[in-house]
């Protein structure tokens, strides 16, 4: 009795892994007479170049890529796209893919991107899409992405960005929107990008910025927000970025700056404001900015600076004002920049100087007041005769 029930139990082994591998071997035509998906597209159905891709990751030739299974797909970590001249993709071209960490698409021709394009891709923590043509990001495109560390868009045609684009990419770390074609951003666009610490939005049409638009960017070390079309800048629109180190708002269109607007950058080291319309710094604008080193603020339309306007620089090293039309200096407008290495003050309007306006300056390595209106300057000047040996002094082309 033992024998036989031994037997029967064999048998029924037997038939159950028989119809397993009857099922695994003919899946996908069991999963289209069920109704559910294959596990993924066979590679050979896939876009040409995706495919050629794939078989070029796998040291295959194009010929084998019926022999390609969900295993190999597995092993692919990472895939290069870039300059293939791909004009569309299909959903399913990247089914499978679940151990593929790199994507490289940048510079292709393709404008839109199928819904669930990288719906498989778990693992990815690289993802270039840049010099491309994409229009628009469609909604939930990077939902599965939940790993992801770079994003780069640059170079693109993106006219806006749909609210919550960006929100299953809580590992994000870099997002790159550079030179694309913004003119608004909307409202907590960036609210569920906690780690970011890299953003660049430089070369947009952005006219204005929202309220709290980086407010949750609390790990935030570089913000680009070079040639928009900024005009103004809300108060409270750097109050959370107290890890910030580089902020780049040159070649805009600034007026005027909020007394705070960078009261609470209080890691900030470069800040980037040349080329822009201002013609008046507000006092105390540089209030807590102890740990700044660099500072550009050329190519604006300042005629004067505040009394001890950079009163808390005193670890400032490089200093641009040249380009401005500043007339006069204070005699203790430089007195706190203990650790200044380089002034530019060329191209102004300058006409007389301060006796001792530069002696606090002792570590001073380059002066520069070229173009303006100071008559007959020499080396020797009594201006000059508490700078360091050795400093850089360049005079010339007087009015």
């Amino acid at each position: 009795m033992r024998i036989q029930a031994l037997a029967a139990a064999a048998t029924l082994v037997a038939v159950i892994a028989s119809g397993i591998g009857f099922l695994w071997k003919h899946r996908d035509s069991v999963s289209v007479l069920i109704g559910i998906e294959p596990s993924h597209k066979p590679v050979c159905d896939r876009t040409q170049k995706v495919q050629n891709g794939i078989m070029e990751a796998l040291n295959l030739n194009e010929k084998q890529c019926t022999t390609v299974d969900s295993a190999d797909l597995a092993d692919i970590t990472e895939l290069d796209l870039s300059g293939k001249g791909l004009t569309s993709l299909q959903p399913g071209d990247f089914a499978g893919l679940t151990g593929l960490q790199s994507l490289d698409l940048n510079n292709n021709l393709f404008s839109v991107l199928p819904e669930s394009l990288f719906d498989s891709l778990l693992s990815l923590q690289f993802l270039d899409m840049n010099e491309g043509h994409l229009k628009e990001l469609p909604p939930g495109v990077f939902d599965s992405l939940n790993k992801l560390l770079m994003l780069n868009l640059n170079d693109n045609e993106l006219l806006n960005l749909r609210p919550g684009i960006f929100d299953s990419l809580n590992s994000l770390e870099g997002l790159g929107l550079h030179n694309n074609q913004l003119e608004k951003l909307p409202i907590g666009v960036f609210e569920k990008l906690a780690r970011l610490q890299a953003l660049n939005l430089g070369e947009n049409q952005l006219a204005d910025l929202p309220p709290g638009v980086f407010d949750s960017l609390n790990s935030l070390k570089w913000l680009n927000l070079t040639n928009n079309q900024l005009e103004k800048l809300p108060t409270s629109l750097f109050d959370n970025l107290n890890s910030l180190l580089t902020l780049s708002l040159n070649e805009n269109k600034l007026t005027y700056l909020p007394r705070r607007v960078f009261a609470y950058l209080n890691n900030l080291q470069w800040l980037d404001l040349e080329n822009n319309q201002l013609t008046a710094l507000p006092p105390g604008i540089f209030i807590r900015s102890t740990n700044l080193l660099f500072l550009d603020l050329a190519g604006n339309h300042l005629t004067a600076l505040p009394h001890r306007v950079f009163a808390d620089l005193n670890r400032l090293e490089v200093l641009y004002l040249e380009g401005n039309e500043l007339t006069a200096l204070s005699l203790n407008v430089f007195s706190d920049l203990k650790s200044l290495r380089e002034l530019y003050l060329e191209r102004n309007e300058l006409e007389d100087l301060p006796p001792g306006v530069f002696d606090s300056l002792t570590k001073l390595k380059s002066l520069s007041l070229e173009d303006n209106q100071l008559g007959e300057l020499t080396l020797k000047h009594p201006l000059f005769s508490e700078l360091p040996n050795g400093v850089d002094l360049q005079l010339g082309n007087q009015r």
